[in-house]
């Protein structure tokens, strides 16, 4: 059955990922691949700038520690910009992840997709990664840009009423010079601005991570559908017209599972850094909201809303990614089980068993390469952090 006008739609959707997120970090100079003299200048550029606004943070950081509301709100912000420079700079100099990259790109093209069903499959996974980018990218550049400027209208609505106050900076920041007169703090708030696009780098290398894990996936499902094909057409006495088609299989299989170990390897310290970091944001900015609501705060309120609704999508998306990732392994287990039968020949027997051997190896994501991610450590996750808030009231 031929796709459907929709299901064509959402194909090309599904196909625009790798250009909407190579768009947005060619602007930057981020993206790893066609590389230029200019790219590599601008690329310089805002990472000096991205490691002076951090130092400037982390002097502020350290002189505000103890008193928990300042801390919390400095924590909320380096926290995550620090998971962003990170983030950044494995993206444009990790040599591994852009092989794996390159291996993804190869395999998202379509003319590796044999008919209509195997297309659905990719639309299945890649249209969610998609719409993940798209809702990402609006709440996070609304939400920063919220927090960017959210100093200012209390500012304004003090100066009407025709109270003594000063504008603060945008962010938590330590900068030697006084702040005090308005023209100094205006011209901290334009040479700031860069970090709202900054901030959106995240979701972006949020999504390349999913890229990967997704179209291991999709291979997956591919593979579980091929072999159920084969057998079929065996079953039939068709004539099987693929040669070598079980050493293209477990070639096609064994390559999926180093990917799933490389990617592990690449990710392992940085999601163990954003889970750690994760976790206590949420737990500090769930007191800090209930603190707030007894004492009436409504903007406040909103603001940590808003963060801490930013803060679980990022926390979900590993999450989502490995139940997936477990969740077509175990598929394709089922698939090889279904397949097997007493009618069989003894060396296609011989070959599935070689591939039921293979599939038992198990494929995670996990931080720190203890914490695996599946949708349980999500509500764990959570848990965790209300045990957290539970400590500290």
């Amino acid at each position: 059955m031929s796709l459907s006008e929709n299901e064509q739609k959402n194909l090309e959707k599904a196909q625009s990922v790798i250009g909407r997120a190579k768009w947005y970090m060619d602007f930057l100079g981020i993206w790893p691949f066609e590389r230029t003299s200019w790219k590599d200048i601008k690329f310089t550029i805002l990472t000096i700038f991205f490691i002076i606004h951090m130092i400037t943070k982390y002097i502020d950081l350290i002189e505000v520690f103890g008193n928990i509301g300042l801390t919390v709100e400095n924590f909320s912000e380096t926290g995550f910009q620090s998971v962003i420079l990170i983030r950044m700079l494995s993206l444009r100099i990790d040599k591994k992840l852009q092989k794996l990259l390159t291996i993804t790109f190869e395999d998202v093209d379509m003319k590796n997709y044999k008919n209509d069903d195997e297309k659905r499959v990719f639309i299945k996974y890649h249209l969610f990664l998609y719409k993940y980018l798209i809702i990402g990218q609006f709440i996070t550049l609304s939400s920063i840009t919220y927090w960017h400027f959210k100093q200012i209208p209390p500012y304004i609505a003090s100066r009407f009423t025709n109270e003594s106050v000063l504008l603060l900076p945008p962010y938590r920041i330590r900068v030697p010079f006084d702040t005090s007169p308005l023209n100094r703090i205006i011209f901290i708030y334009i040479i700031e601005l860069p970090i709202i696009y900054l901030c959106n780098i995240y979701i972006l290398t949020i999504t390349l991570q999913g890229l990967i894990v997704l179209n291991v996936c999709t291979q997956l499902g591919l593979l579980g559908n091929r072999m159920k094909i084969y057998f079929s057409y065996k079953n039939e006495n068709k004539t099987i017209t693929e040669d070598n088609f079980f050493k293209n299989h477990v070639d096609k299989h064994c390559q999926l599972i180093s990917i799933v170990r490389d990617m592990d390897r690449i990710y392992y310290t940085q999601l163990f850094f954003e889970l750690l970091q994760f976790t206590i944001l949420l737990a500090l900015i769930t007191y800090i909201f209930t603190v707030l609501l007894s004492m009436g705060d409504v903007i406040g309120m909103i603001s940590l809303g808003i963060y801490c609704g930013c803060m679980l999508m990022w926390i979900f998306i590993p999450c989502y990614l490995g139940e997936c990732l477990l969740t077509e392994v175990d598929n394709l287990r089922e698939t090889y089980y279904q397949c097997l039968s007493y009618t069989m020949s003894i060396d296609d027997k011989k070959k599935l068993l070689i591939c039921m051997a293979i599939v038992d190896k198990p494929l995670h994501i996990t931080a720190g390469g203890f914490y695996i991610y599946t949708l349980n450590s999500f509500l764990m996750i959570i848990k965790s952090s209300m045990a957290y808030v539970s400590i500290l009231r």
